[in-house]
């Protein structure tokens, strides 16, 4: 996993560790760009929910969240977003998958 591509690159790059028929995955990165935490969507855990349980409390104020999602058997990329409840802990939001 290679974390100089970005965000956005890291969140499609993880897809592949989210189970489900629409796999999910989430990235928090800082004012930066530098990258936080990831997550995957596991069972009825959201990615953003997993990124989030992971980063470091102190550094989440004022960070970024890009999801990313796709079918997993036609591995197509769907229009994703934070979920809403998840992303009230990130100041700023972004999707990746359109």
């Amino acid at each position: 996993m290679d974390k100089s591509n970005g965000p956005r690159q890291l969140a499609l790059d993880l897809l592949a560790r989210s189970d489900g028929k629409v796999q999910m995955s989430a990235v928090l990165s800082d004012k930066h760009g530098r990258v936080l935490a990831w997550g995957g969507m596991a069972g009825t855990r959201h990615a953003e929910e997993h990124a989030l349980s992971r980063a470091n409390p102190r550094r989440v104020a004022g960070s970024t969240v890009t999801v990313a999602g796709r079918r997993a058997k036609s591995r197509n990329l769907v229009h994703a977003r934070p979920c809403e409840s998840q992303a009230r802990n990130a100041s700023r939001c972004s999707g990746s998958g359109e």
